[in-house]
């Protein structure tokens, strides 16, 4: 995951989708000129706008971020080009006879732009098509790398890979919608939301 896809919003200045790729894995901020590049381990060193170094872990970079709510409110909405796959039928892995397990296949791969509004995410297909998950519908919710996987009742899991947004903030934004709809409809507080959706 690179280091704009993690920090969604510059830890000094609070700016949304301001880190932008530099050579050599580093980033920096369009608003403030902060400066981003990996450290010792995991570790994420920066040099602040006024030009002093600090190096922590992911995990406490994180904690700095402003809260989803404070920048997008309680509905949240965002919009961003995706490629995205949609699961095909689950294919039986055997040995001999023995059924060893299922093997997710891959089905139809498209691209457009995934938008968050009111009750739905929505996939505007470059062909003209649309797609609607409704966020009632979903049972999970799982980010990975340089992805965000959704589940929804009765249909496949779907894949979307971001061309310049951050899977980091659009799982933080789905969760967060998830937890209103949840509350608005009385289905409890979510406790998990993977491998599948868990309220109290």
């Amino acid at each position: 995951m690179g280091i704009g896809d993690l920090l969604w919003a510059c830890p000094y200045c609070a700016a949304v989708g301001s880190l932008a790729k530099e050579g050599g894995g580093r980033a920096r901020c369009a608003s403030c000129d902060a400066e981003f590049r990996r450290g010792a381990g995991a570790a994420l060193r920066a040099r602040g706008p006024g030009g002093a170094l600090e190096e922590h872990a992911p995990a406490d970079w994180l904690r700095r971020l402003p809260s989803i709510d404070r920048v997008f409110g309680d509905a949240p909405r965002r919009e961003d080009r995706v490629e995205a796959r949609l699961a095909g039928p689950d294919e039986v892995v055997r040995r001999g006879e023995e059924v060893l397990g299922f093997r997710e296949t891959d089905g139809e791969r498209l691209e457009g732009v995934l938008r968050l509004e009111g009750d739905d995410l929505t996939l505007e297909e470059d062909g003209g098509g649309r797609r609607v998950w409704p966020l009632a519908e979903l049972t999970a919710i799982q980010s990975a790398s340089s992805v965000v996987q959704v589940k929804a009742r009765n249909r496949p899991v779907a894949t979307f890979r971001f061309h310049t947004g951050s899977p980091r903030l659009w799982e933080e934004l789905l969760q967060h919608a998830l937890r209103r709809v949840y509350r608005a409809r009385g289905r409890g507080e979510i406790r998990e939301f993977q491998p599948r959706i868990v309220t109290r």
